[in-house]
Parts: structure tokens; sequence; C-alpha cells
């Protein structure tokens, strides 16, 4: 039989993820490289599926490093940490039969195993991955190409008000555009994480911050105050259909200003602006608030898997 994968160069990987209409910001070759820029015991690859349609189905991956992380010990993910990923096909997002030869042709491929963290722009059929340790995730997005020509009217009535309290008071929103104004905002984001209870270790790296400061499709937006002070911020990231809001923090000493509450809603009106389909929040990571945050802007909740597959070798010695 011949072979149906390859490890695919940086131009093809560039040019499938470029062109997908299920394409997010986690599934380019900018993304897996930021991971593995901060986190070495990660490589970036871009895996190649070739289906039987002669189509190049690309799957985004990190892979583990090492002398040992061969055949059976093998491990990647789609993507890391923790976001979307998974297959994607340039022209098309892909049918059932499509998603039954993907799963097929990754157990051709020498990797013990894989983690996939799913696409909510192309999710997998549930039923297919029922034997791959599934978990059902959700998120929320806001459909932008179903708002009314001023989206403050589709927010709950205390969220319209804090929105208009935050603007009143001399909130403003714009990317960072200096050295010191990212080195501020990562400044808010470590005294949010102590809030959280947790050390700077557990947090996302400075050099992640740079990183995607410098990447294309990755922008790090702020609120500031009157007086020009970092009062909010996060990391968002754009495809041609799709943004996500990848990381958010607030000052503590500026809660009372709503600037979270006025950075997402200027995103709006910035992603309406750039002809996007979707604003997506991302799965909440389990801090208190967060979901009620979200939901406050009336989104759509929308499921999808996640999976684990398996080499045919580790799923028999797992007895599965």
């Amino acid at each position: 039989m011949a072979k149906r994968w390859e490890w695919l160069d940086a131009e093809t990987w560039d040019a499938i993820a470029d062109q997908s209409p299920g394409t997010t910001w986690f599934h380019t070759r900018a993304w897996s490289e930021a991971t593995a820029h901060t986190d070495s015991r990660y490589r970036a690859r871009g895996l190649g599926l070739r289906l039987s349609s002669g189509e190049l189905c690309l799957f985004p991956l990190v892979v583990r490093a090492g002398a040992l992380r061969v055949g059976p010990l093998g491990r990647a993910v789609s993507t890391q940490p923790g976001t979307y990923g998974g297959p994607l096909l340039a022209e098309r997002l892909l049918t059932r039969a499509d998603w039954v030869e993907v799963l097929e042709i990754l157990g051709e491929v020498p990797l013990g195993r894989i983690d996939c963290f799913g696409n909510v722009q192309d999710p997998v059929p549930s039923d297919l991955v029922a034997r791959f340790r599934p978990e059902r995730r959700s998120t929320h997005v806001i459909e932008l190409g179903s708002l009314p020509e001023d989206p403050l009217t589709t927010y709950r009535s205390t969220l319209r008000n804090e929105i208009r309290r935050s603007l009143a008071a001399g909130v403003t929103c714009r990317p960072i555009a200096t050295d010191a104004e990212l080195a501020e905002y990562f400044e808010v984001y470590q005294e949010r994480l102590a809030s959280w209870g947790k050390t700077p270790d557990k947090g996302i790296p400075f050099a992640m911050f740079e990183f995607l400061r410098a990447a294309p499709g990755a922008e790090i937006w702020c609120a500031f105050n009157a007086d020009g002070a970092v009062a909010a911020g996060g990391i968002f990231l754009f495809t041609r259909r799709h943004c996500v809001w990848w990381q958010g923090a607030v000052h503590g000493d500026m809660t009372k200003l709503f600037p979270s509450k006025a950075l997402i809603h200027h995103l709006v009106g910035e992603c309406r602006e750039r002809g996007l389909e979707r604003l997506d929040f991302n799965p909440s990571s389990g801090i208190g608030g967060v979901d009620g945050f979200k939901r406050a802007f009336r989104p759509t909740e929308i499921e999808f898997d996640t999976w684990q597959h398996f080499s045919p070798l580790v799923s028999r010695i797992k007895g599965q």
C-alpha cells in the first residue's frame, strides 16, 4: 500500500491553514511554533494525510521531543496547550467520509498517541470518535453576521449599562503599540494570576506574549483608562473568518471601569469591520465568573468533542 501520510514543509502548512474554511489560528504553523518556542518538550510538525480524493489534509501538531519519543512512545498534541486542532482541507470542510478516512490513516502514522482538542469550525462527528476517549466541551461564539447594526442592543441590560459607563469614564481600546505597554499588560496579567491562586510558573510566560506580538494574525489589545494606563487586555487570534479571544486579564484596581467588557464590545466591532464570521470566546478554563461574563453578550453555545487517538499497537497494549 502506498504511504498515505507525510510531514509537510512550511509552505504547504501555511497554504492549507490560510485557505481552509475550517481553520482557526491554532491550526497555523505560527501557533505550533509559539508553543515549541516556550515549551522545550515540543516540536512543531505539520502532518499531511493524503485522502483517496487526492486532497492533502493538514493535521497540525506539536510533537513531544526526545530520543525515546518514537514508535509506541511517540506522542503529539493538536494543539497544545488545550486549544483547537484537528484536520483541515484547503478548499472545503470535511465530510463524514473524509473523517472516516482521516481516522484510518492516523493508524499508519508512527505516533503512539495523538491528543486532538477538536475544532469548533469543523467538528468531528461524535459517533466516529466514541472509541477514542472523547470529552464533550463547549465554547461561546458571537455570530457576527446575525448582529444588528448596533450590537449593544443584543447584550443583557446590565452589560449594556456597564459598557456605556466604561466609555463615559474615558476607557479606550486599541492594540498595544510599544514594549512598555506590553510589559505593563504583562504585569496586570501576573497580578491576576496571583488573585486566581496561581504562581507565575503556572501562567503564560512573557516569551509567549513576545512571540505572539510579532506573529501575523496574533494581536494584543488593551483597554486604557482616561490617564492612559492599562486597565485590561487580551490576546486575540485572527484568521479570515474567525477570531478567538485566547487570553485576558483586568487590573484589580480598575474593575469598576468595566474595561474588559468595553474591550470585547470594541472587538465585536473590529471583527465585523474585517468581515469575520465569528468572535469565539474559547472554552473556559475553570476560572469563576468567566462563564457569566461571556453569557452577558448573549453568545451562541457550541459543543464539540476532544479525543485521543492511539496507534493499533498501543491500543492492543491497552486492551482497547
